[in-house]
C-alpha cells in the first residue's frame, strides 16, 4: 500500500489533476470577486498591509532584494523580448536586451503623465477611492495596454492592438483614430485589468466608456491647457499650481 506522500508526490506530476485543480481555483476566486463582502474585506486588509512597517520591510525592500539575487529572475530579464518581467502580465518599466536597458515605456509618456494626473485628480476612476484613503499613489494606466502611445503614429490614422496580450498575437482590436486614452486607477482595480485577452478587452471596453461618457474622450490636459489653469512647469516632467 503507498503512504500519502508518494501518492501525494505522483499526483503533483499529473497534468491533468494539476489543470482541475486551476479551473477549480480560477472558478473559485472569479466567485469571490463578484462577492461585495470579500471585496470590502480584502481591499481593507490590503490597505491595512500596507500601512505595516513590517510589511513594507519584507515585501518592499527584503523580497524584491531575493528576487534580484535570484538567477532564474536576472535570466528571464535579459531574454525576455517583450518587457513583461518574472510575471505574466505584469511589465516593467524598462527591459533588456542584449545587455542594454531599454525603456518600455516612450519618452514622452514621461510628459504626458502629469497632466493625467492634473485632468484626473486624485479619485480611481473605477472605484471612486482618493489616494489619501488609500494611503498610495494611483497608477497611470494605459487603457490599450500599448505602453507607447505617445509616441505611436499610424499613417492611416486607425489604430488597432491585440492589448499586449501573450495568448493573443493578432492585433484586431480597433482603437479608432485615438490611442492616447488613460486612465488613473488604485492598485486594486489596475491590478484586476491584467490577465488574458478576454479580461483586458472587457477592461479596455470599459474603461474606454467612462472617458468617452465622463470626459468626452479626454482623458489628460494638454501643455497650453495646464497654463492656462494656472501651473507652471517647473521641469522637464513636473508641474506646480501657481
Amino acid at each position: 500500500m503507498r503512504c500519502h506522500r508518494c501518492a501525494g508526490l505522483e499526483l503533483a506530476k499529473d497534468p491533468i489533476w494539476h489543470k482541475r485543480n486551476a479551473d477549480i481555483l480560477v472558478k473559485r476566486n472569479k466567485q469571490l470577486a463578484q462577492d461585495p463582502e470579500w471585496r470590502k474585506h480584502n481591499k481593507e486588509a490590503n490597505r491595512k498591509s500596507a500601512r505595516d512597517p513590517n510589511w513594507i520591510k519584507k515585501n518592499a525592500i527584503d523580497v524584491p532584494q531575493k528576487r534580484r539575487e535570484n538567477p532564474k529572475y536576472v535570466e528571464n530579464k535579459l531574454i525576455s523580448k517583450t518587457g513583461q518581467g518574472f510575471w505574466y502580465g505584469h511589465p516593467t518599466l524598462r527591459k533588456w536586451n542584449n545587455g542594454k536597458n531599454i525603456p518600455l515605456y516612450c519618452e514622452l509618456f514621461k510628459e504626458v503623465d502629469p497632466r493625467v494626473r492634473a485632468f484626473q485628480g486624485n479619485t480611481c476612476l473605477l472605484c471612486g477611492i482618493t489616494e489619501e484613503e488609500n494611503g498610495m499613489r494611483h497608477g497611470d494606466h494605459h487603457i490599450f495596454y500599448e505602453k507607447k502611445t505617445c509616441c505611436w503614429i499610424d499613417d492611416n490614422g486607425e489604430y488597432w492592438t491585440n492589448l499586449n496580450a501573450r495568448d493573443h498575437k493578432e492585433k484586431d482590436y480597433y482603437i479608432g483614430e485615438n490611442p492616447n486614452y488613460f486612465a488613473l486607477l488604485c492598485n486594486e482595480c489596475h491590478m484586476s485589468t491584467g490577465g488574458n485577452f478576454e479580461n483586458r478587452k472587457q477592461s479596455a471596453d470599459k474603461l474606454r466608456n467612462i472617458i468617452d461618457t465622463r470626459f468626452n474622450g479626454k482623458s489628460y490636459y494638454t501643455e497650453e491647457e495646464m497654463i492656462e489653469l494656472g501651473y507652471i512647469k517647473i521641469g522637464k516632467y513636473k508641474w506646480a499650481k501657481k
